[in-house]
């Protein structure tokens, strides 16, 4: 068996096309299996990853999860690497913020630690299947509900889990550079180019999540200097 991407497809055509336009320019290989919005609606009560994702393990061996709202810029192997059971990127900014929010923790996660489910990877369903239970019987409990379910097990000790982007390294997955004042995103108009690659205060970005929340995201125009759009651009279509 092979690994798989796992997507919903739910409001945003135009966020969805251009997540899958960017995987596929840096990975081409990969499986690509779309949850269209009528079957999330059927299937999903309180949570949706680990029931949509928990029946991929049926066809594949690694399921990855990438939501519609992010944009990947070069190749992402180390978010397939099945030598860990579960893989994600911190959701908190290296000053311990989320957004225009004080950093998420849980009890026993703290800000650095904390990870951010919108992006993440599974080689084992054994993990799949106990976040799938726990969110069944009591989601409720936890803070953010099916991600901070995600955190309590990414963090239990029974799972060989990876941080992508620990606080330390020289490198941001998704979430960990989500921070601003007036938007959700101000730090982003600090991205520069360098090389091939786009960073942030000298740490390399793998891909962007526009996460928040929101119904309507800002045009990536009015989050990033025009040179960096158009590095985007050239990479979307």
């Amino acid at each position: 068996m092979s690994k798989c991407i796992s997507t919903f497809l739910v409001d945003h055509k135009f966020e969805h096309d251009r997540m899958l336009k960017s995987l596929l320019k840096f990975h081409p290989e990969v499986n690509v299996e779309v949850v269209q919005k009528e079957e999330v609606i059927a299937r999903v009560k309180t949570y949706a990853y680990a029931v949509i994702e928990l029946p991929l393990f049926e066809k594949y061996t690694t399921v990855t999860h990438i939501d519609n709202d992010v944009i990947i810029l070069g190749r992402i192997d180390e978010l397939f690497d099945d030598s860990t059971d579960v893989r994600a990127g911190r959701n908190n900014t290296d000053s311990g913020r989320c957004a225009i929010h004080g950093g998420l923790t849980l009890p026993e996660v703290d800000v650095f630690s904390y990870v951010n489910a919108g992006i993440h990877s599974v080689s084992s369903s054994s993990f799949m299947e106990e976040w799938d239970k726990v969110c069944s019987e009591r989601c409720h409990e936890f803070p953010y509900g099916e991600q901070g379910v995600l955190n309590h097990l990414f963090h239990s000790g029974r799972y060989n889990s990876k941080i992508l982007d620990p606080i330390n390294s020289n490198e941001h997955w998704g979430s960990s550079f989500t921070e601003g004042t007036k938007t959700y995103w101000d730090l982003w108009k600090r991205i520069i180019i360098v090389g091939d690659h786009l960073e942030l205060n000298g740490k390399i970005i793998r891909m962007m999540h526009i996460a928040g929340g929101t119904a309507v995201k800002p045009k990536l125009s009015d989050l990033l200097s025009p040179s960096v759009v158009d590095f985007i651009r050239n990479i979307t279509g």
